[in-house]
């Protein structure tokens, strides 16, 4: 049997509203037979022999995270088309950073104990969402220009950049040679790691460009550096540093409330350098200004270990107004 898949278009209506007259479980609704591939909606489709097989789809009929569609023509059920049309769908949902997935189906049908197979979660009113988690090839890291007061600040950040070379994470940075960031950037280098520097033109002479990174960018201001540090990394950490740090770290979180991101903001608490921050974050929540699936987002770890083992688990909290 050859399978070939190709990715669903707008034109292919007629074809979805076939499916859904063949979906005997009645669990493709109408209203989700829309396909807006301008809204970001995706599918595929599977054809054996030219004929259709299966398809799969997720349309972003509400809030941030799609919900799938997916059914297979009976005559091709049991040989594991059904499996790996929604595998392909879940890859592209993970690459492009989709925070999950959702079907909705009653609470009594048999396919529910497929889709939790595939790693979907029963949640309240019938549907079942299955979490994803880009994979962290990258992540940013804010930290001092400064070495700080103690010494085992730069001995932190230098292993922070030996360890997280040696797991073949590149480093996207501030660019600077000067405090932590000269010394994180220095245990990556060191360890064969990847650094990315972004630094702002206004800065580049008062933070002094470290020479030999595997890729500076110079862009024209603060702004525009932390626009493109989102944009290339996968997650974003805070080492302890001053108030610059605390205007990136803010961003990302800021960021990933309003949607702008999916990923994960990490606090490296060294010594307990960050609890004061944890603290009136947590005020935050408790007076009504922060929700707390956003503190309960945040990680704060104290190790690289520690900090992987975090991101197994980790799940994006979606938009403030979802």
């Amino acid at each position: 049997m050859h399978i070939d898949f190709c990715e669903m278009t707008a034109a292919d209506s007629a074809l979805r509203e076939k499916v859904a007259e063949l979906d005997e479980d009645k669990s493709i609704a109408s209203d989700f037979v829309s396909f807006i591939p301008a809204r970001g909606d995706h599918g595929v489709v599977a054809k054996v022999d030219g004929e259709v097989a299966a398809v799969s789809w997720a349309s972003f009929t509400r809030g941030a995270t799609p919900v799938v569609r997916h059914a297979v023509v009976p005559q091709f059920r049991g040989h594991g088309i059904g499996l790996e049309i929604l595998n392909k769908l879940v890859e592209y949902g993970k690459k492009v950073g989709w925070p999950a997935i959702a079907v909705e189906m009653d609470e009594d049908n048999p396919a529910r104990r497929s889709f939790a197979r595939q790693g979907f979660e029963s949640v309240d009113g019938g549907a079942m969402i299955k979490h994803l988690r880009p994979p962290l090839t990258s992540l940013a890291v804010y930290c001092g220009s400064a070495p700080g007061s103690r010494t085992f600040y730069k001995d932190v950040a230098r292993e922070l950049g030996e360890q997280l070379a040696d797991r073949g994470i590149t480093v996207v940075y501030g660019g600077g040679s000067a405090g932590l960031m000269g010394e994180m950037a220095t245990g990556a280098l060191r360890h064969g790691g990847r650094v990315h520097g972004v630094m702002a033109r206004e800065l580049a002479d008062r933070e002094q460009a470290y020479e030999g990174l595997t890729q500076l960018d110079i862009v024209d201001s603060v702004p525009e550096r932390i626009a493109a540090m989102e944009e290339l990394a996968d997650g974003f950490l805070a080492l302890p540093g001053g108030v610059g740090t605390l205007s990136e770290l803010f961003d990302a979180l800021t960021n990933q409330q309003i949607g702008t991101h999916n990923k994960p903001v990490i606090l490296f608490n060294v010594e307990g350098y960050w609890n004061p921050l944890v603290t009136l974050l947590k005020n935050t929540q408790s007076e009504g200004f922060t929700a707390g699936k956003y503190i309960d987002a945040l990680i704060v770890v104290d190790s690289v270990d520690k900090l992987v083992e975090e991101l197994e688990t980790w799940r994006s909290p979606g938009e403030k107004w979802q």
